[in-house]
Order: C-alpha cells, then sequence, then structure tokens
C-alpha cells in the first residue's frame, strides 16, 4: 500500500484469481433456470440500445429467472411500457427500480399528456408497472427477498471536496461548467422544488418512501438481494482525478440509501447510475455494477463497463471484450456499436446462493492497489483532458487581451 503521504504513480493492475474455480460451460450457464438475473442503465430510447433490448433481453424461451431492472431504463412512458411488455412474459418475476432519467420531464412542453412533475411522472410509472405485472415493491421469491430501494442523488455524497475537482480549476479561468441535466430535467412539486439544486432534501424524500414492512417478515435464514439506482458508498466509484468529470462525484449517491443498505445488509446489492462496471465485497455485501450503458460509452470505454462473464480470471474478461475492440473513431456507426453478451448478468443462484466473483476493471483495481485521495497526480487520460482545456483557456486569454487592446 505505500507509506502515508506516498505518491504512487498509475501504473496498471496486474490481476491475479482470487480462488480457482473450475469456470462452468457459457452456454450450460446461459440456459439454467433459477438464477437472479441484472442489467441498469438500458437507455432504451437509444436506437441502438433498444436493438439490444429486442436482440438480447427479450430473445429467449421463458424459463425461471428472476430479472432485476436498477433504474434508467428510459425517458419516454411509451418506451417504458414496450420495453416491460416484451421482458415481463419471458421471466419468472421482473423487479425495477426508478433512476433519474425516468424522471426526467424535460419534454412536457411538448405533449400535452406529460406528467407535470417528477414525482408525478413515478406515479404513472409506477402504474405501468403494476398494469404489466412488474415489481416495484420488496417481495419474497423462494427463501430470498429481493427489495427494490428508491434514492436519489445530493451533493454532499462527495467526500473529496471541490479541491479534489482539477477540471473546476481549470475552467474556472474561462468558462462556466453546465449544470447536471437532472437539475433541469426533474422538476419537483411544493416544498421540495424549492430546495436548492443538490440539497439533501430530495434524497431524504426518496429514501422515505421505501417499504420497510418487509422486515418484519424476514426470517432469520432468509437471504437478501437489495438493489437501487444510485451509488451507495463512494468506494464503488473511482476517484475524482480517474475521472474526465470529476464532478460526477456530486449526483452519483446517497448516503441515505448507504446507511440502508448497510442497516439490512443483503448477500448482494445491485446498483446503477455511474456506468462503471463493478464487482466488489465490502463489510460481507457484495456490490455489483452490471451497466448496458450509452452507445458512445461502449464503442469508446468498453473495458470500464464490461464485467466478465464468468469466474475471476482476467483471459475472460478479454475474451468477451475481443470482439468489440477493434480501432474506433468519435463518430461509430450504430452497426459497429458492441451489443454486450454479458448482459444481462447472473448475480445469484436461487439454489446455490452467491456465483463467484468476477473481474470488473476498476473494481479489481481498488481492490489490489486502493484508494489514494490524497494523491494529486493526474493518471494519463485525466492527464491529457486537462492539458487541452489548459491550452483552450491559454488561447481564450490571448484573444481576450488583444479584444481590450484594440
Amino acid at each position: 500500500m505505500g507509506h502515508a503521504g506516498e505518491v504512487r504513480r498509475w501504473t496498471p493492475v496486474q490481476t491475479t484469481c482470487r480462488r480457482r474455480r473450475s469456470v462452468r460451460d457459457e452456454r450450460a450457464l446461459l440456459a439454467r433456470a433459477g438464477r437472479v438475473l441484472a442489467v441498469s442503465d438500458v437507455h432504451a430510447d437509444r436506437p441502438e440500445n433498444w436493438k439490444w433490448v429486442v436482440e438480447r433481453l427479450a430473445d429467449r424461451q421463458r424459463n425461471e429467472d428472476v430479472l432485476l431492472l436498477p433504474g434508467d431504463l428510459c425517458e419516454d412512458e411509451i418506451t417504458f411500457r414496450n420495453v416491460l411488455s416484451r421482458v415481463r412474459p419471458l421471466y419468472r418475476d421482473v423487479f425495477l427500480c426508478f433512476g433519474n432519467h425516468d424522471l426526467w420531464v424535460h419534454h412536457r412542453g411538448s405533449d400535452e399528456d406529460a406528467a407535470d412533475d417528477s414525482l408525478s411522472k413515478m406515479d404513472r410509472l409506477e402504474a405501468i408497472c403494476r398494469e404489466e405485472g412488474v415489481k416495484t415493491k420488496p417481495d419474497r421469491i423462494e427463501n430470498v427477498w429481493i427489495v427494490p430501494l428508491h434514492s436519489w442523488h445530493h451533493k454532499s455524497f462527495d467526500k473529496e471536496g471541490p479541491e479534489a475537482d482539477w477540471e473546476a480549476k481549470l475552467w474556472s479561468h474561462g468558462w462556466t461548467r453546465p449544470a447536471p441535466r437532472d437539475y433541469e430535467a426533474c422538476v419537483w412539486p411544493g416544498a421540495l422544488g424549492e430546495l436548492p439544486a443538490g440539497d439533501e432534501g430530495v434524497a431524504r424524500h426518496f429514501d422515505e418512501l421505501n417499504d420497510e414492512s418487509w422486515e418484519r417478515k424476514r426470517k432469520v435464514d432468509q437471504h437478501v438481494i437489495t438493489f437501487s439506482h444510485f451509488v451507495p458508498d463512494t468506494r464503488l466509484n473511482p476517484e475524482k482525478r480517474m475521472l474526465t468529470h470529476p464532478s460526477l462525484l456530486e449526483v452519483v449517491g446517497s448516503d441515505f440509501l448507504g446507511r440502508r443498505v448497510r442497516r439490512i445488509g443483503p448477500d448482494v446489492h445491485v446498483f446503477g447510475h455511474s456506468h462503471f462496471g463493478w464487482d466488489m465485497v465490502l463489510e460481507g455485501t457484495r456490490y455489483v455494477q452490471p451497466a448496458l450503458g450509452y452507445p458512445r460509452e461502449r464503442s469508446l470505454r468498453l473495458r470500464s463497463l464490461a464485467i466478465s462473464p464468468s469466474g475471476t480470471d482476467q483471459r475472460r474478461l478479454r475474451q468477451a471484450l475481443l470482439p468489440h475492440m477493434a480501432p474506433r473513431s468519435k463518430y461509430v456507426q450504430p452497426a459497429d456499436v458492441p451489443r454486450p453478451a454479458w448482459l444481462p448478468l447472473p448475480v445469484y443462484d436461487l439454489e446455490d446462493g452467491l456465483l463467484e466473483p468476477r473481474v470488473a476493471l476498476w473494481s479489481n483495481y481498488y481492490e489490489k492497489i486502493g484508494r489514494h485521495p490524497h494523491v494529486k497526480e493526474l493518471p494519463p487520460w485525466t492527464r491529457a483532458r486537462a492539458q487541452r482545456i489548459e491550452k483552450w483557456v491559454r488561447q481564450r486569454q490571448i484573444r481576450q487581451s488583444r479584444n481590450q487592446n484594440t
């Protein structure tokens, strides 16, 4: 780990197997019934992602698998219903919680039938779920409780603080960073709408919506799987210096959610929102993020989204990525956008319990290297972006100086 205050340079992680197990045949694993599968951040209103829904999520024979959808299914209510109507008949049960994109109401000006605010839209989406037979409340499947958790992000979740935001320091010389889209696309009624952007009040309100009655029915020998859209712990996200957009930490997670998950102590917690593949154990709970993400993300940074289909062997992850690793430009043709075959990801077996851990780029890195928030040195990718911003700022300052002298 190194001593306190030591500056550690960026080095690639050498991944090794945490434990050796025989790897199950991929086809046999996919054909087996009685698993809990999950995929977050489907964003089905993107044409390439809708194609993935049709070709992968809804292209299967019905069996006893359970599907978890941890938010950001889509922004449009019609697409929301279309996805659920395709998917629901093919699974034993489908559970869903809502993400920020699900509750966007920025289209309401052009649609007379649109919801007036985000909470009203959530009520409408819950009604669609009831009509399609999709569960948004805790329920028991055999000996396992599956618990969707309401949550929302707030700025104080960011524990590194503004001093670690390298991007803001650079842009402050010549540009004001746009506010997160949620602040304009989500509309809150009553007193919630009067709160400052990023205030804890909205996150507290969502946390209070959670149903706790199932906990009184839970028996000692029963297992629990919880899932949410937002991130419950800062350790489940890269540090700010690793992020090309370090302000992400201000809109990614909830301390209310984290306290609730730790109190429940589930076997597995599935989350989404940040679009980083993740598989890590913290305080006895396994945290997994199986995000589909945006088409452009899959084209430009598929490695940070991906999770190995099975096992902790990094070779398996490389094999899964290999068909998608051809050089790609910024402008990717829709036919070239990767459609991951490892999603929806099995996260639990209703017969055998927890599945073996998997490799994901960032969670594997932090398990090997650890977190060093005191380190200020930027890794190569953020350093390159910082240099581009510095160049732009210098050019802007030169132009302003010339204009003042003329």
